[in-house]
């Protein structure tokens, strides 16, 4: 079938690939210019490793990132309420644990789909999905371009897919409550112990994630209402301060 997938990041090139394992033809339609790098780190745990090494990805992925041996977690004041130990799930389950910053498995994804023969099409912003006179799906782009396909998978995010409003309508996310911040530190010996470390406050939460010893990424959450919900004008400072425990 030839497939059209709305979204290049990280779902619609995982998708497009298992895909073209299968003999489908996909083509991927990604909104921005270029691949994105928004974002800070993910951790793939076992359940993941077995997918990246079905697609063949598990080499390029363990080159890009690092392999964490626990999960640490501690209330606000820095005593432990649990740990995980990583390793010794790795080897129940079969897969490694991998972390690895957000570009670098975009990245990974892309030279496989490149290796594939994927087409990968930027500066395509869906605007509309519609069902042409025989049948086929189309997709309608913000550029004029139409792409016609015998079927489209909407991999366009979670804030504005047109894919999400062509299947259930108007369905916006709701505002859960908290907001996060994301980041990446790197310097000589920021971890020194690779680990996944999160620490639980009151109402805040701060997690930071070892990719090796002089990388890190990292998420600070806090609850409070959506009127509040809008960062102020140095997201830095803010952070810095709220976090400064």
């Amino acid at each position: 079938m030839d497939i059209g997938i709305l979204g290049g990041g990280i779902a619609g090139l995982s998708v497009a690939l298992a895909l073209h394992r299968t003999g489908h033809r996909p083509r991927v339609y990604e909104r921005g210019a270029a691949p994105a790098t928004m974002g800070a780190g993910v951790t793939l745990w076992p359940n993941a490793g077995f997918v990246l090494d079905a697609l063949g990805l598990l080499p390029d992925v363990a080159a890009a990132g690092g392999r964490p041996r626990a999960m640490r977690r501690y209330d606000n004041a820095g005593h432990a309420l649990g740990s995980l130990d990583i390793s010794a799930l790795d080897r129940l389950m079969g897969y490694p644990t991998h972390t690895i910053l957000r570009r670098d498995l975009l990245a990974v994804l892309l030279a496989h789909a490149a290796r594939a023969g994927i087409p990968v099409e930027y500066g395509h912003r869906a605007v509309a999905i519609e069902p042409d006179a025989d049948g086929r799906a189309a997709a309608r782009f913000e550029n004029g371009a139409v792409a016609r396909a015998d079927l489209l998978v909407g991999a366009d995010g979670r804030m504005d897919s047109v894919a999400r409003r062509f299947v259930v309508g108007d369905n916006t996310p709701v505002y859960q409550g908290f907001v996060n911040w994301i980041g990446i530190a790197s310097g000589p010996g920021l971890a020194e112990d690779m680990a996944i470390q999160d620490y639980w406050g009151v109402g805040e939460r701060f997690g930071c994630v070892a990719v090796r010893p002089d990388l890190v990424y990292w998420a600070g959450a806090e609850a409070r209402p959506l009127a509040a919900a809008v960062q102020g004008p140095d997201p830095r400072a803010e952070v810095a301060d709220r976090f400064a425990g």
